[in-house]
């Protein structure tokens, strides 16, 4: 038992080293980014648009204007439709960019 509990702590701490790796100025950029946006709008097709569907539900609780589509077409016509200030985060790479 106390093996799978070290395992355990040990992937945790990893994690968390991982995680903290990421707080770099880009990270603080797109966090500004997010904040200060007029709407967000995530971008994933296959598996990867599990993780957009869940960013939406995340952020659409907070109240924040967001979009999700699997559907091709419709992200193709949100992209074209960004305004200033919009945000697109591109999932699987993960690439946050701002329209200005």
């Amino acid at each position: 038992m106390s093996v799978i509990l070290e395992k355990v702590f040990q992937s945790n701490v990893q994690t968390l080293s991982d995680t903290l790796v990421l707080a770099g100025d880009e990270y603080r950029d797109a966090l500004n980014a997010l904040i200060g946006a007029n709407s967000i709008h995530f971008f994933g097709a296959g598996d990867a648009f599990a993780v957009c569907q869940l960013a939406f539900m995340k952020f659409s609780r907070l109240g924040i204007p967001c979009s999700a589509h699997s559907d091709v077409m419709l992200q193709l016509v949100t992209a074209g439709n960004l305004q200033p200030g919009d945000v697109a985060v591109s999932n699987p790479n993960l690439k946050i960019l701002v329209w200005v």
